[in-house]
């Protein structure tokens, strides 16, 4: 059986990475192909609570803890979506489409000053991509279509963190081994467009 192919889109709040997502879900079943869309990083913000509640705890009880036991948490997490609902959905021939993945990751810990060194091993692990899009947007317009979906909501929706998350993205993009399934696009274009570009990649034929 042909093994499914990974396709992820990565990008900052308000670059409208679910909505392509959902679109190339979409498209690569009108071409006949299984495909299912993953949120490697969603996660249930009452049991990031209930993480940060033990943290107060523990540090209370016994002091500090020797690391950051939120990243330690999401990175578990992520590394949990491929092993559970990525890596057996490839397997069975089902194309993945990942709304954010490990670049992601890694960059907004990078915003808090986590560098995830502890875990670079086992991230260079998890499969790579055959396609990987970059949707670079600008800050102003991500506040606007933050604002526009009802404000921000997240730890990373205001200008300064937008800015640092978008550098932080950009130059863990640029690092070696990329090239060959990096794909940037203007987050500005119409969605059908960016749908576009992405079948042109991965040379689908329209029916």
């Amino acid at each position: 059986m042909t093994s499914g192919r990974l396709i992820v889109v990565e990008g900052i709040d308000g670059s409208g990475k679910s909505t392509l997502c959902e679109a190339l879900r979409i498209e690569l079943e009108d071409q006949g192909r299984m495909a299912v869309m993953v949120r490697p990083l969603a996660f249930d913000p009452a049991a990031i609570a209930r993480v940060r509640a033990g943290v107060r705890f523990a540090e209370r009880t016994t002091g500090p803890a020797e690391e950051d036991v939120i990243a330690s948490h999401l990175t578990y997490g992520l590394l949990g979506s491929i092993e559970t609902e990525v890596l057996p959905a490839l397997a069975t021939g089902t194309d993945v489409v990942c709304d954010r993945y490990v670049w992601s990751h890694r960059a907004n810990q990078q915003v808090f000053g986590n560098k995830l060194d502890v875990f670079r091993r086992v991230l260079d692990c998890v499969p790579k991509p055959d396609l990987l899009i970059h949707l670079d947007i600008g800050i102003a317009e991500a506040l606007h279509r933050i604002g526009q979906r009802g404000g921000a909501s997240g730890v990373l929706d205001d200008a300064s963190s937008l800015s640092l998350a978008r550098e932080a993205l950009s130059q863990i993009l640029s690092e070696p081994g990329l090239d060959d399934v990096l794909m940037r696009l203007d987050a500005t274009r119409r969605v059908d467009e960016l749908v576009a570009a992405a079948r042109r990649w991965l040379q689908l034929e329209r029916a």
